[in-house]
């Protein structure tokens, strides 16, 4: 059959404008099942609310590989790196923020990166000076930028990649509903 003609057999499908149907969106436990390299409704993926001019919309690759790949690591990272790089799966999602919560992230992922860079001087200054506990100090403000960046500074991460679907996770319970509702479509 050539891909251009119409299989009557084929379950109707629709398509709104790049932007996946709420038919096509489900809700399993915390995760929003999302066809893969989709785009979501113009809802806030944080307060859930309908973005009429669309707000802030965010292009995000995310990349899932089996968490048994993590028991590579034993053998050696460089092993856990070439396995993780073979057989990670990526998706693209378009999703939207409003304007209120974009500012708000970028506010948490600036504060996480003065952290790490006040925490970097001390470590600098800490070792050219042989003050081991302001290296130390440094070190670990360093470390806690990080992880405030890892934590705070993120939107949305795949919890799992399948063939078709992207379980996404980090979108509030009020924007699932409201983008399986369909509450914002064209």
């Amino acid at each position: 059959m050539d891909s251009h003609e119409i299989n009557p057999y084929s379950p109707p499908s629709a398509h709104v404008e790049g932007v996946a149907a709420s038919s096509m969106l489900q809700i399993r436990g915390k995760c929003l099942l999302v066809p893969r390299d989709s785009a979501l409704p113009p809802i806030c993926i944080l307060s859930g609310k309908t973005l009429p001019g669309g707000g802030v919309r965010v292009t995000k690759k995310l990349y899932w590989m089996s968490p048994w790949l993590y028991l590579s690591i034993l053998l050696s990272v460089l092993v856990f790196i070439v396995l993780g790089l073979i057989f990670r799966k990526s998706s693209e999602v378009i999703f939207s923020l409003s304007d209120a919560e974009n500012a708000r992230l970028r506010k948490r992922r600036l504060i996480a990166g003065g952290v790490f860079l006040a925490g970097l001087a001390a470590m600098i200054a800490g070792v050219s000076e042989n003050l081991d506990v302001l290296a130390l100090i440094g070190g670990v403000a360093m470390l806690a930028g990080l992880v405030i960046l890892a934590i705070f500074g993120r939107t949305v991460w795949a919890q799992k990649i399948d063939d078709r679907h992207i379980h996404l996770r980090g979108i509030s319970d009020a924007a699932m509903r409201a983008m399986v509702r369909g509450a914002g479509a064209a």
